[in-house]
């Protein structure tokens, strides 16, 4: 896509066999891991072991004070040879000092000097504490030393154990070595916590990905990341950039890597005179797309690359370029603050400045009516005291509509987040069900500037059972079932079924324990964005008091309404009361305005809070996980 002077490529090549994998795992077995640690640690092993395709070679290195390799050389995984690798985990004992530093070095080393290198894909995966006590201990030098040790750029996928683990630093290991990281909790199943993880970061189908811009180069200016170390199958990489010579006529890009066949060259020529916008209503949309992508993804990568840096005049100079780009192109980031600023003598309100109230007559009740169904709810759910919830949902971008038990209409409000957060939407110990909602970018923006956001992936913990849901498939322990699918599963304590609720497809989920859960996929079409799931409690009566999460925090908070009069579009405005056992009441305004049911999508008056329940960043850090498995 080519717009204006900015362009954006997306690479997405499907179609191609994975590339065999030389795989290291790195594992920390000193005295700080022994315990729970060393157990969770070596649960997660023998899942990565489980995971290893045919054809993938694979060797241990444990470390302490000291390190011993579990082969002389890569093994080549089959059954016999995992078998044996199983055997040797599992009796590893705890002992001894951390030497994290000679224990990376020593495996970049290992992996650099492997055969056939150029015809296989390089992982480290580096399971730790995070606590060096041993040989360097400086964390910035150790850093540096890995970055230096890991010429040819292999993924470093860290996973740190227990709350003690030093997780910023496990992270920076990770990111400045193209890698990811996770954190695995003490108090969890740690075989849950990772199901699934070597597949989603090992199945590379290209490495040594590079982009390259041909008869055009000296015209390409303010590229983003060019060169990757993998492709990842299903994934996606993109590059933005600015053209400077407005005499450029046919920009040529070349994207080369090596696959499993030898090495892969694929070309693209895109004439920049053609001016068809075959999607969008008008060619302005696209000017605007296109050049807040770069600045996105130029803003993102800045950011990424900060964290790993450990020159503190380098770092400070990345986070201003990305702070300049930041305030130029008017994004949120951690870097940058949203200030409302209201006139003087108005009253601080969640309500847009038109929305004013004109009559300020003292706040009456409203009149309390039975509870309405709301689209997809069974009445037979609403049970418990008056002021608590009996269902909720959340959707949009990301919008919240949960049903009060004595309110007439529900409570709706928004809550900004940004790509690649993670939202908990509800956490239930007593139960085992945990919800968590990856957000997904849109590259659409509000009224504000602001990136639109929606919820792309969400994921269900119950008992031992982990459930994935994307727009394109559902996972249930590692099987796959099917948006299509017309019959329902009736799996170990779980029971899914898919239907149709207004040309859109929903997945009912019946936990057995009278709570049941319903999440709606929404394909884009048209002018759309992105697809997206919207998620709802049909069934609270199983929950306790004792949830919490963006939807479980009303099951033991009292919600009521009073009117406040009407505002200049004549909306009746209504003051929320929110009461918490041990803390101040909190007051939030509202008026009624029609929202859809985040299921049905029928449009139903709402008392809309906007921002509201949501405008500090203390009232809702507790609402975002570092992880979308955390529980």
């Amino acid at each position: 896509m080519v717009v204006d002077g900015y362009f954006v490529h997306f690479f997405a090549p499907s179609d191609m066999e994975e590339i065999p994998k030389d795989v290291l795992l790195i594992l920390d077995v000193s005295g700080s891991m022994y315990g729970t640690k060393l157990k969770q640690m070596k649960d997660a092993v023998l899942g990565i072991l489980n995971d290893l395709h045919e054809g993938d070679r694979f060797n241990i290195l444990k470390f302490s004070s000291s390190l011993s390799f579990y082969k002389e050389s890569s093994v080549i995984a089959n059954k016999k040879t995992v078998r044996e690798a199983k055997i040797y985990v599992k009796n590893m004992v705890a002992a001894g000092g951390t030497n994290i530093n000679s224990a990376l070095l020593d495996g970049s080393n290992f992996l650099n000097k492997a055969e056939n290198f150029r015809e296989r894909a390089q992982v480290i995966f580096f399971l730790t504490d995070g606590q060096p006590s041993s040989g360097e201990t400086n964390l910035n030098k150790i850093l540096e030393n890995v970055r230096i040790a890991n010429s040819n750029a292999f993924p470093i996928y860290s996973l740190a154990f227990g709350q003690g683990a030093d997780y910023n630093f496990i992270k920076k290991v990770a990111i400045q070595n193209n890698g990811l990281s996770r954190k695995i909790y003490e108090d969890s199943d740690a075989t849950l916590q990772i199901k699934g993880f070597y597949d989603e970061v090992s199945a590379a189908v290209l490495k040594d990905v590079s982009f390259k811009y041909l008869n055009n180069a000296s015209s390409v200016q303010n590229l983003t990341k060019i060169s990757f170390p993998s492709y990842l199958l299903g994934s996606e990489l993109v590059v933005a950039g600015k053209i400077e010579n407005n005499d450029v006529k046919v920009f040529d890009l070349s994207v080369e890597g090596l696959g499993s066949q030898g090495t892969v060259e694929l070309s693209l020529s895109a004439d920049l005179d053609d001016n068809s916008f075959p999607e969008l209503t008008k060619p302005g949309d696209y000017v605007k797309i296109t050049e807040k992508i770069w600045a996105y993804l130029t803003i993102k990568q800045l950011l990424e690359k900060s964290v790993g840096e450990t020159d503190p005049t380098v770092k400070e100079d990345i986070k201003k370029q990305a702070l300049e780009l930041s305030l130029k192109y008017k994004f949120v980031t951690p870097l940058t603050s949203m200030v409302v600023v209201k006139p003087e003598k108005k009253e601080t309100s969640s309500v847009d400045e038109e929305d004013d109230v004109a009559d300020s007559k003292p706040p009456n009740p409203l009149p309390v009516k039975p509870p309405t169904q709301g689209g997809s709810l069974p009445l037979s759910f609403n049970r418990g005291p008056p002021g608590t919830s009996y269902g909720g949902g959340a959707g949009g971008d990301p919008h919240f509509m949960i049903r009060i038990r004595g309110m007439e209409y529900p409570l709706c409000f928004d809550l900004h987040a940004n790509p690649g957060d993670v939202l908990r939407i509800l956490a239930n110990k007593e139960s085992g069900i945990f919800i968590n909602a990856g957000i997904v970018p849109s590259f659409k923006f509000d009224a504000h500037h602001r990136m639109k956001t929606f919820m792309g992936e969400i994921v269900i913990l119950f008992k031992s059972h982990v459930m994935k849901v994307t727009p394109t498939k559902i996972v249930f322990d590692g099987a796959e079932l099917f948006w299509g699918d017309e019959n329902p599963y009736f799996l170990k304590d779980v029971t899914v079924e898919v239907v149709t609720i207004k040309r859109c497809r929903v997945l009912r989920i019946d936990f057995g324990n009278s709570v049941q859960v319903a999440i709606k996929r929404t394909i884009a079409y048209g002018n759309m964005a992105v697809d997206y799931l919207n998620v709802y409690i049909e069934n609270e009566a199983g929950l306790s008091e004792n949830s919490s999460g963006i939807l479980g925090q009303f099951l033991h908070r009292h919600v009521t309404v009073h009117q406040r009069g009407t505002n200049r579009k004549n909306q009746i405005v209504g003051d929320i009361l929110i009461e918490e056992a041990g803390m101040p009441t909190k007051h939030v305004r509202s008026f009624l305005k029609e929202k859809p049911d985040e299921v049905t999508g029928n449009l139903e008056l709402c008392w809309n809070a906007h921002n509201g329940i949501t405008k500090t960043a203390e009232s809702v850090q507790h609402f975002f996980v570092d992880d979308i498995m955390e529980i």
